[in-house]
């Protein structure tokens, strides 16, 4: 097909209304043999007309039996072959153009998403991790709390913790106790907190008055535990884990009610 939109493009950008030879469409490495073209004559027999061999001999001419051969007649376009070619040349440019079309339109998204992550998300991660933890950001403890009863138990919102420092060489363990309170409310009734009966539930807190923990927080000696007052009035207390960024924010504080417990649990369990 290739050779034959060659030979229409040649006879219709040089039609000057006299037969053309074809052959001129091609270079001479390139151009067809014989054969190929009379099968393109036929091919293209709607679209162009071939060279009558009266014109190309002469009458006289055509009884001269010492000619061997017939010789590759030229042709001109239609005007069928004028307007096949040139439907096909504006669909070729119409699919060009969409091409290009397509390829400007997703440099531009490109173009788009870079510019968004250069002035919007990476400036963004940039400010993030240049925060500073300091004595009014530093990381919240969580608690996974676990009913082990056949009751719904409701506690409060604040509760106590108490700060665990490293052993006196008396054998001693002093501490400090803050107030921490529960920061989600989606298990709250009357405002209490809840549990349902075999439940278990990981809940965040903060820490209230954080600036005067934050000395400790740094010091990464200390351990932290949480006791939970039921309204029932009973009193249960959690595991210990150590006061740094390391552990709270891998581990949660493990409470039990009404059974004791003895070792956190991971916060991605």
């Amino acid at each position: 097909m290739k050779d034959h939109l060659r030979i229409l493009k040649y006879l219709f950008e040089k039609d000057n209304g006299e037969f053309l030879d074809v052959t001129n469409a091609f270079s001479i490495k390139n151009t067809p043999r014989r054969e190929r073209i009379e099968q393109i004559y036929i091919d293209l027999h709607k679209y162009i007309e071939t060279e009558s061999i009266y014109n190309y001999r002469g009458l006289a001419s055509l009884e001269d039996k010492e000619i061997p051969e017939t010789p590759l007649l030229k042709a001109r376009i239609k005007q069928d072959g004028r307007d096949y070619y040139i439907e096909h040349k504006n669909k070729n440019i119409s699919i060009t153009i969409s091409k290009r079309n397509l390829w400007i339109a997703i440099a531009l998204l490109v173009i788009a998403a870079l510019t968004f992550y250069f002035t919007v998300v990476n400036p963004i991660n940039n400010r993030i991790k240049k925060v500073r933890i300091d004595e009014t950001n530093f990381p919240n403890p969580v608690l996974c709390l676990k009913n082990n009863t056949k009751d719904t138990v409701y506690f409060y919102s604040r509760q106590n913790f108490i700060l665990w420092f490293p052993e006196t060489v008396l054998g001693g363990a002093p501490n400090l106790t803050g107030k921490y309170e529960f920061i989600d409310t989606s298990n709250m009734i009357n405002g209490l907190h809840y549990i349902s009966p075999a439940a278990e539930i990981k809940i965040g807190l903060k820490i209230e008055n954080k600036n005067k923990f934050y000395y400790y927080f740094t010091q990464n000696e200390n351990d932290l535990m949480l006791w939970l007052r039921t309204s029932n009035g009973k009193l249960h207390y959690s595991t210990t884990l150590p006061f740094n960024k390391k552990w709270i924010s891998q581990y949660c504080l493990g409470i039990n009610i009404e059974e004791k417990t003895t070792t956190g649990k991971k916060l991605t369990e």
